[in-house]
C-alpha cells in the first residue's frame, strides 16, 4: 500500500510539471508582393494564347464535309483516269504476253540444243511459258462521307485557355496601361516509350517458397516548346521559349501511358507554370496560409495569459487584412513576449521551460511575419536557433527563415 501511494505521489507531481502543448489551426489570406513590380501606372493585363489545335470540333466536321464534297466533285475525273489507266494496262499486257512468248521460244530452242543427258539433268529447269495475268477493270469506289472521330481529336479554345489560366492577381483584365502577353504552343514531341522489366525474388507464405516476380515500368520522354512574350509600356520584357519547356521531361509509370492524355496535359501544365512565373514577378498574389497557434493545457490557471493570447490571435487572424494594423495580433505578440521573459531553461519544472518557450517563440515568429514586423521575426528566429532543436523542429525554423528572406526581398523591391 505504501509503494502504491509513493507511485501515485510521483505521478501527480510529474503531471503537475508536464506541460501539454495544443495547436489551434488558423488559416488566413495573405498577399505576396511582386518580385519585380512594374510601377504604379500598371492597371490591367491582357493575355492571348495560340495553339496548333482547332478551336472546336466544328472545324473537324467542316473539314470532313469539304473532303467529301471535293471527292464527289472529282469522282468523274477519277473514273475517267482509271479507265485510261486500264487501257494502258491492257496495251502493256499484250506487250508483256508477246515478250513472254518470245522469251519462252528462245529458251526452248536453247534447251533443245542440249544433249539428252544434259536435258535429263536440267529437267527441273525446263523452260515454261509464264503469261502475265490479264488486268481487270475495277471502277473506283464512289465517295462516302466519313464522320470524324471526335474522341481522338484535341481541341482548345484559345480565349477560354487565356481566361482560365492566365491572370495578373491584383489587377483587372483589360488593355489600359496593361501588361500584355502572348503564349504560343508548338507541336508536342515525344520519344518512343521504353519498357523496363525488373525481376525480384518474392517469398510466398502459402507455398513457403521463393518465386521470381517481374515488375514493369514505362519511361516516357516528352516536351512541349512554349514561347512567351511579355510587354509593358511599349517595351519587351520577355521574349523566348519559356524555361524548361524546350527540354524533355521524363515520366515513369507502372502502366503504358496514353500519349494523347500527356499531350493535352502539357497545355494546362505549361500555362499554370507561366501564370505562376508572371504573378511571382508582377502580381499581388493572394496566398492562403495555415499556421498553428500553440497554447498550453491550463489546469490551475498558470497559463491564463497564454490562453488569453491565443484568443487575441484567433480574433486577429479572423479579421486579418493585409497591410492594415491589427491590434489583436499585436496584443497577442505582446503577451507572448511577456511570458517569454519568464523562461527558465535550467528548470524542467518551470512553467516556461524550454518546451513552452519554443512554442511561444514559434507563435511570435508566425504572427510577426503576418503583420510584417520582419525585424521581430528575425530576432525571434535567432532565439529559436539558440535552443536545442531536433531535426523536425529545425525544419520548421528553416521554413520560417526562408519565408522571412523571401518577404524581405519582396519588401525591398516594393519600397
Amino acid at each position: 500500500m505504501k509503494n502504491i501511494l509513493i507511485i501515485l505521489f510521483i505521478c501527480i507531481t510529474l503531471s503537475s510539471y508536464t506541460q501539454r502543448i495544443f495547436d489551434e489551426e488558423i488559416t488566413y489570406t495573405d498577399v505576396r508582393l511582386p518580385l519585380n513590380p512594374l510601377g504604379k501606372n500598371l492597371e490591367q493585363y491582357h493575355f492571348t494564347v495560340i495553339t496548333p489545335y482547332p478551336e472546336n470540333n466544328n472545324s473537324l466536321k467542316d473539314f470532313a464535309q469539304k473532303k467529301y464534297d471535293d471527292e464527289v466533285k472529282n469522282y468523274p475525273d477519277v473514273v475517267k483516269e482509271s479507265e485510261i489507266k486500264h487501257q494502258e494496262d491492257l496495251v502493256n499486257y499484250d506487250r508483256n504476253v508477246e515478250t513472254a512468248r518470245e522469251n519462252f521460244k528462245l529458251e526452248s530452242e536453247e534447251f533443245k540444243k542440249l544433249s539428252l543427258v544434259e536435258r535429263l539433268a536440267l529437267s527441273d529447269q525446263k523452260p515454261t511459258l509464264n503469261l502475265p495475268r490479264k488486268p481487270e477493270y475495277r471502277k473506283p469506289t464512289e465517295p462516302r462521307f466519313v464522320e470524324p472521330n471526335l474522341s481522338a481529336s484535341i481541341v482548345f479554345d484559345p480565349v477560354v485557355l487565356a481566361n482560365s489560366y492566365l491572370n495578373l492577381e491584383g489587377f483587372t483584365n483589360g488593355t489600359d496601361n496593361a501588361l500584355t502577353g502572348t503564349v504560343t504552343f508548338y507541336d508536342f514531341e515525344n520519344l518512343e516509350t521504353v519498357e523496363n522489366i525488373k525481376e525480384t525474388s518474392v517469398y510466398n507464405i502459402k507455398t513457403k517458397s521463393t518465386q521470381k516476380q517481374k515488375t514493369y515500368s514505362y519511361l516516357t520522354s516528352y516536351k512541349r516548346p512554349t514561347d512567351l512574350i511579355l510587354a509593358y509600356n511599349g517595351k519587351l520584357i520577355y521574349n523566348r521559349i519559356f524555361e524548361g519547356t524546350g527540354n524533355y521531361t521524363e515520366m515513369e509509370e507502372p502502366r503504358r501511358p496514353l500519349m494523347q492524355n500527356i499531350e493535352k496535359q502539357t497545355i494546362s501544365d505549361n500555362l499554370s507554370a507561366i501564370n505562376e512565373y508572371i504573378n511571382n514577378l508582377y502580381g499581388y498574389s493572394l496566398i492562403e496560409t495555415t499556421i498553428n497557434i500553440h497554447h498550453i493545457k491550463n489546469n490551475k490557471g498558470e497559463y491564463d495569459a497564454i490562453e488569453r493570447a491565443k484568443q487575441f490571435a484567433v480574433s486577429g487572424f479572423k479579421n486579418y487584412k493585409f497591410g492594415q494594423k491589427n491590434q489583436d495580433l499585436q496584443e497577442a505578440i505582446n503577451i507572448w513576449n511577456s511570458e517569454i521573459e519568464k523562461a527558465n531553461l535550467n528548470d524542467r519544472k518551470a512553467l516556461i521551460n524550454e518546451k513552452v518557450l519554443r512554442a511561444l517563440l514559434l507563435n511570435v515568429a508566425e504572427t510577426s511575419l503576418a503583420i510584417n514586423d520582419l525585424r521581430l521575426t528575425d530576432e525571434t528566429i535567432a532565439k529559436l536557433n539558440n535552443l536545442k532543436n531536433n531535426n523536425s523542429e529545425k525544419e520548421v525554423i528553416d521554413s520560417l527563415k526562408n519565408i522571412l528572406e523571401d518577404k524581405k526581398t519582396r519588401e525591398k523591391a516594393n519600397s
